[in-house]
């Protein structure tokens, strides 16, 4: 127990001797409040050395000297106040617990300059807490794994625990933490033995179109009436996600590109039809390629089951090794593909270059791909967006009139806000960039803009020549 008053949270955060303790959950959960309880305890637990003293040493990281100060050393001294049980050093940034027959260091620790990290990993140390673990890198980590459990050093008794405990709002699946908690811990043996993570019960709940408090949530006797309902009110359903639900997700101070976008609605999981043709969409550049495929359904239902991403890869080993592999799974036919039309500089591998290899225009660098490939009709932005948007934001007989298979990953994690007009920094009013940030996310979105302008060029082709019939069919239905 905290020496001063009840702990409200976390009663079972040590209950194992992992080495990497993580614990992830929703604003306002008392995440940071758990991991002081959590060191004080572990602080508590050390053997006495012969000066009957139970001594310790830990370091307190965050990413930035601001938010060191505002958060973490904030909410350190609220717990355990200057003189109560102990004393902070301002010049040392240095917190000295003396309680009974404690006598602990913790440094705070911030993550600015090369200099703040080289200093954070020459510390001998019995144990570190990493504060909002998704805002620092995975290096800063694996850097105190060597840092901790040197001190007390063993010829002084020792440490009863050493390690690293973690806390943190969800990051996306693509972070690190996902990798470490979600995946290896699951897949390697010893990982698992060593790394353990902790799960703050959600926030709220849904109960049918409406959000209610969920009465396991942690910390909810510490907080303002309907903190958690007030919450949520006004925000984006990725946001709840993140910040209230303490899911996965993703949350970007960027402004997505397409707005029409809800994963619950676009996103599920459908049978490639093989009585239906394949459109296929290109994009190509020094930095990234991209192939993306997609069927079209009799009533105009754009359904995208595939996508291959590289990046650091050229297109004709792009093709032989993820594309051609790729397509074999389906036993289809191909009724269009386009791709990028415009031409860049020849160190960037111009897109002509490109459409004459994907037609094998070049004897040593054939592809041998079952269709062939044609330019767009454009490449300009707005026209390009409006394609997809085509599909994206329109129903069919109360279905969406796109569709995107779950493993679409980059795609999916585009439209969910990673494929964005990246924020200007500048005072007052919230002004982004005029074209979307160029990332991995970027490349699989030009393609299925370009895809998606195939579509609507060849139908608007075909409109054309029917209408001289006295015929006129559009795509739409379902």
């Amino acid at each position: 127990m905290i020496p001063y008053r009840a702990s409200p949270v976390l009663t079972a955060f040590h209950e194992d001797d992992h080495f990497v303790r993580g614990l992830m959950g929703p604003f306002g959960s008392g995440k940071s409040v758990g991991c002081c309880q959590e060191i004080f305890f572990r602080c508590a637990s050390q053997p006495k050395q012969e000066d009957g003293f139970r001594k310790s040493r830990w370091v307190a990281v965050r990413n930035t000297t601001q938010q060191l100060k505002d958060t973490t050393l904030k909410t350190w001294l609220d717990w355990f106040p200057e003189g109560a049980t102990g004393h902070y050093k301002v010049s040392d940034a240095t917190y000295l617990l003396e309680f009974q027959d404690i006598r602990a260091e913790i440094l705070f620790r911030p993550l600015d300059t090369p200099d703040d990290v080289k200093r954070l990993l020459s510390l001998e140390l019995t144990g570190a807490w990493v504060n909002e673990a998704r805002e620092i890198p995975k290096a800063i980590i694996d850097g105190l794994t060597g840092r901790i459990g040197r001190y007390p050093r063993d010829a002084d008794g020792g440490s009863s625990w050493n390690g690293i405990i973690m806390d943190t709002n969800p990051p996306d699946e693509d972070h690190w933490w996902y990798d470490m908690f979600e995946v290896q811990r699951h897949q390697d043996e010893q990982v698992g033995e060593l790394y353990q993570i902790f799960r703050q019960p959600p926030a709220v709940l849904k109960e049918g179109k409406k959000w209610v408090v969920n009465p396991k949530a942690e910390n909810l006797q510490n907080l303002p009436d309907n903190y958690y309902l007030n919450m949520v009110v006004g925000k984006s359903a990725e946001w709840v996600k993140v910040y209230v639900e303490g899911n996965y997700g993703i949350v970007s101070d960027g402004r997505p590109v397409y707005d029409g976008y809800n994963d619950e609605w676009h996103c599920r999981e459908f049978n490639v039809d093989p009585n239906l043709p394949v459109y296929v969409g290109w994009d190509y550049s020094f930095h990234g390629q991209a192939c993306v495929l997609a069927q079209l359904s009799p009533r105009g239902q754009l359904r995208i089951f595939d996508e291959f991403v590289a990046e650091g890869m050229g297109l004709h080993n792009f093709v032989l090794n993820q594309v051609k592999p790729g397509l074999s799974k389906y036993k289809v036919r191909y009724a269009l593909s386009t791709g990028d039309p415009a031409g860049a500089k020849k160190s960037d591998l111009d897109e002509r270059f490109a459409l004459e290899m994907l037609n094998d225009g070049y004897s040593d660098l054939a592809c041998n791909l079952p269709f062939d490939t044609d330019a767009a009709d454009t490449n300009a932005m707005s026209p390009r967006t409006q394609g997809v948007e085509h599909f994206l934001n329109r129903t069919i007989e109360g279905a969406p009139a796109m569709v995107l298979h779950p493993r679409c990953a980059t795609l999916r994690k585009g439209f969910q806000g990673r494929y964005e007009f990246k924020r200007v920094q500048v005072v007052g009013e919230e002004r982004y960039k005029d074209v979307p940030n160029k990332n991995k996310y970027s490349h699989p979105q030009d393609a299925l803009q370009y895809l998606c302008r195939g579509i609507l060029s060849d139908a608007g082709r075909e409109e054309e020549e029917e209408a001289r019939h006295d015929r006129r069919v559009g795509i739409s239905g379902y």
